[in-house]
């Protein structure tokens, strides 16, 4: 990031102990606070993108708009608004495309009684 690459995440895993527990699709789960915490330190856009295939075997990129890290002053609670804005755009994502959503771990894996207090931890707002 500090030479101007472009660095990706994968923001549908679970967060284990140290996410932020984030209501997914209805249910609360640990999420990944990787682009936030990035897009804090290194003042960066973040830019969420899918890949969508299509009835006739191709693929579309859908980028949304860019997000950009909103410091109020209010660390834990600007990172875990970054992050539920991300989720957001995930679940639409994934409504809007659901047989595309595949799913090899445990998205819901670390209840909320597990959440860690930690560097870049966040406490739920729900």
């Amino acid at each position: 990031m500090k030479k101007g690459k472009i660095l990706g995440f994968l923001a549908d895993q679970d967060g284990g102990p140290g996410g932020a527990f984030i209501n997914f699709l209805g249910k609360i789960a640990s999420t990944p606070m990787g682009p936030a915490v990035f897009s804090k330190k290194f003042n960066s856009p973040v830019l969420p993108a899918f890949i969508i295939r299509q009835p006739n075997g191709r693929h579309l990129v859908k980028i949304f708009e860019v997000m950009h890290f909103e410091d109020t002053g209010d660390a834990d609670g600007d990172l875990f608004r970054f992050t539920e804005k991300m989720t957001r755009i995930l679940e639409q994502v994934i409504r809007e495309n659901p047989t595309q959503w595949l799913w090899f771990q445990k998205r819901w894996n670390t209840p909320p009684e597990m959440q860690k207090t930690k560097h870049h931890t966040v406490k739920s707002e729900h």
